[in-house]
């Protein structure tokens, strides 16, 4: 995915970083915003009130822009990993014959125009979308974390970990079978598919044998199947989602619990009312959004498994290949300096049919062909 330093995929990845970390920064001060709005309304401060007015505009303006360019960032990259990808996948795909290989000897890896096509492309689709929030989220909690610690103390930070920890070990738990049946629902819907294009294929044949009946009962076969594997995953969905959501909503309520403790321990007690409305307000953004950074990754539970799925179906192909261009254990090889008079000449060669290699055709065969002399093969037929 990233090949060079000076490689596109690369370059954008700096960029994207750049942008997040710029997007984090007007998060931040968009966040106060609030509190600055509560303190001069309940000083009746009116040019104060102005002042955070324009500042407010010019901050939502730059974060709207920005994080517009982070999406589109983000969309870029997502075409240049999959045309690297699906590139690095072809450049193996065609060599030695393997297409033939796979499609025709290979048992172990089924459709592959549906790996190569679809699931590379929800691949990086999935992994572009969520790129970012990876890569900015460790900066992100650990400057939050600090900034909770400093304005609550130690117990608002390690109350919010304890919270992402428990969430994260109950969502690990429902993502496992959605794994499974993401990578089980992709191999069923390469063959459905692959039932179709045979029918297409083949539609003038059946059509003279007046096999539609039959061929309905076995592509409804397929997509019986399909559906049973589909309606598990929604349901196990259902549950992984419902795990999310809850953490994400009961999260607003820890941040609140976080700040409650401070106020009602007195250490707020010397503060105006306006400034003290101020300081509750900044202080719920920060362990709010301490609690959003961390939601933010449980959320990625959905897109991390289907993720999960198309690595494991993407990395078989690739595994293929890489078994393939290790030393080879095949002794057939051409030469071009033959004797004069003979035209082809083998030796010691065995073959069998694609499907039945432990039964040789022929083994052990050596033939020359030479110039101006016949040859009649005899034998069993």
């Amino acid at each position: 995915m990233f090949p060079t330093w000076l490689a596109t995929s690369t370059l954008l990845f700096v960029l994207l970083l750049g942008l997040s970390f710029l997007q984090q920064a007007l998060y931040y001060n968009s966040g106060l915003i609030p509190s600055r709005y509560v303190e001069v309304m309940v000083d009746k401060d009116r040019s104060g009130f102005q002042q955070v007015l324009v500042t407010s505009v010019i901050v939502i303006i730059s974060t709207s822009l920005v994080k517009s360019l982070v999406s589109f960032v983000s969309g870029v990259l997502y075409v240049n990993w999959r045309g690297s990808l699906t590139r690095f996948i072809h450049k193996f795909y065609f060599a030695q014959d393997n297409y033939y290989e796979l499609n025709v000897l290979q048992r172990d890896i089924d459709n592959l125009d549906q790996r190569i096509t679809q699931d590379v492309d929800k691949f990086s689709n999935q992994f572009s979308s969520i790129f970012s929030t990876l890569v900015i989220s460790p900066f992100t909690v650990g400057y939050y974390t600090y900034q909770c610690y400093k304005s609550i103390g130690y117990i608002g930070p390690l109350s919010i970990y304890g919270y992402f920890i428990v969430g994260t070990l109950f969502n690990k738990i429902l993502m496992a079978p959605i794994i499974k049946l993401v990578f089980q629902q992709e191999k069923l819907e390469g063959n459905f598919r692959f039932k179709h294009m045979q029918l297409r294929v083949n539609a003038e044949s059946t059509a003279f044998y007046h096999s539609g009946l039959l061929e309905e009962k076995k592509t409804n076969v397929k997509f019986e199947n399909l559906l049973g594997v589909q309606l598990k995953l929604v349901i196990y969905q259902l549950l992984l989602q419902c795990s999310v959501n809850f953490f994400d909503y009961f999260g607003s309520i820890v941040s609140y619990m976080v700040v409650s403790i401070p106020l009602f321990i007195g250490d707020f007690d010397d503060l105006m009312p306006g400034e003290l409305a101020g300081v509750i307000s900044k202080y719920s953004f920060i362990s709010m959004y301490l609690v959003h950074s961390f939601s933010q990754l449980i959320d990625l539970s959905n897109k991390v498994s289907d993720i999960a799925g198309y690595t494991h179906r993407i990395g078989e192909v690739l595994e293929f290949f890489k078994e393939k261009t290790g030393p080879s254990q095949d002794s057939f090889r051409f030469e071009d300096n033959l004797d004069d008079g003979i035209l082809f000449k083998i030796e010691n060669l065995t073959y069998s049919a694609p499907q039945s290699i432990d039964k040789p055709l022929v083994k052990d065969l050596d033939l020359e062909i030479h110039r101006g002399k016949n040859v009649l093969i005899t034998g069993k037929t």
